[in-house]
């Protein structure tokens, strides 16, 4: 670690001095060109610099497309389940379903207000299937949702 650290202040030394150098004066004068001239004549060796650099490459997740039909009937027949969700590759959405339809289920035999849990479920599938029903496939005929 310190070893990095001391190629990265060293790094910084030597951009902070080409800088310097660099902005002294954008302008040369005939005088000049002709004195650099005969320096390099002078058979001066030309020093190239190579700075590192790091570069940090995050990968993100790509949706992967999935089958109209396949995506719809899996959200109708165990839409309340979250399968619809899993099989689209949104698990936290699939295990928000799953739990919604357990808790539904289990105040539906104590309170009855299970039924308002599950109401709002199905209203979500309704939804989850009317948008893949009118998502546009790619080229390959998936939809991403």
């Amino acid at each position: 670690m310190d070893e990095n650290n001391r190629k990265f202040e060293q790094v910084n030394e030597e951009v902070a001095s080409s800088v310097m150098n660099d902005t002294t004066s954008p302008e040369k004068s005939a005088a000049d060109v002709t004195v650099t001239e005969g320096k390099a004549n002078e058979a001066e060796p030309a020093r190239e610099r190579v700075i590192e650099k790091t570069t940090v490459i995050k990968e993100v997740p790509v949706s992967k497309g999935v089958n109209r039909v396949v995506y719809i009937l899996l959200a109708f027949f165990f839409g309340t389940l979250g399968i619809h969700r899993f099989y689209a590759g949104h698990a936290f959405a699939g295990i928000c379903y799953l739990l919604c339809s357990i808790i539904g289920w289990s105040l539906t035999w104590f309170l009855g207000i299970g039924f308002i849990i599950l109401g709002i479920e199905m209203i979500f599938c309704l939804y989850d299937i009317v948008r893949a029903a009118f998502a546009t496939a790619d080229e390959h005929g998936q939809i991403h949702v």
